[in-house]
């Protein structure tokens, strides 16, 4: 495989695209528009459109659809095709690169507590499912997340998995 390209296995076939292509894709899927994704890229907008051609040439597929302007401008949105895409994508690069999921988190999501561990226990029921994760240290987290999110990161006993933790208050008493 060339230098800078990723393969991604969807619908049963092998592609190859560019790596930087893809993060443009997650950009424009962030900011919703190709001129602020271009942007954050330190590239052109012409550059930017040409990637997107060629990436949607390589998977023979549309993966980005412009919306028309208005009183704010126009836009642009990754079509169901493209999401699929970038989640492939996040997959990969979590199979090839064991930092990539906690980087990815830090970096998105700007939470610094990524704690990682292995399922200890699920327990699933109509709608919510509770997720025990122990910890290297020894230590066991616990949260509650809903059913369809646990069935779509396929959680099952011994999975590795990151209990990210996010505070958003900080009380103190005396």
């Amino acid at each position: 495989m060339r230098e800078g390209m990723i393969a991604l296995q969807l619908d049963g076939r092998r592609y190859e695209i560019r790596r930087r292509h893809l993060e443009l894709l997650d950009n424009i899927r962030n900011l919703g528009s190709l001129t602020k994704a271009s942007k954050a890229l330190g590239i052109t907008y012409k550059t930017g459109l040409s990637w997107i051609k060629s990436a949607e040439t390589s998977l023979k597929s549309e993966l980005v659809i412009p919306q028309k302007g208005g009183v704010k401008g126009g836009g642009s949105l990754v079509t169901e095709h493209g999401l699929k895409v970038i989640e492939t994508y996040y997959k990969a690069m979590t199979t090839l690169n064991a930092e990539f999921t906690k980087d990815f988190l830090e970096l998105k999501m700007s939470a610094r507590n990524a704690l990682e561990g292995k399922v200890s226990n699920v327990k699933y029921d109509h709608e919510i499912c509770l997720v025990e994760i122990q910890l290297e240290t020894p230590q066991t987290v616990k949260a509650v997340i809903t059913t369809d999110s646990a069935k779509r990161l396929e959680i099952k006993r011994g999975a590795k998995m990151f209990a990210v933790i996010k505070a958003t208050e900080v009380m103190v008493a005396r």
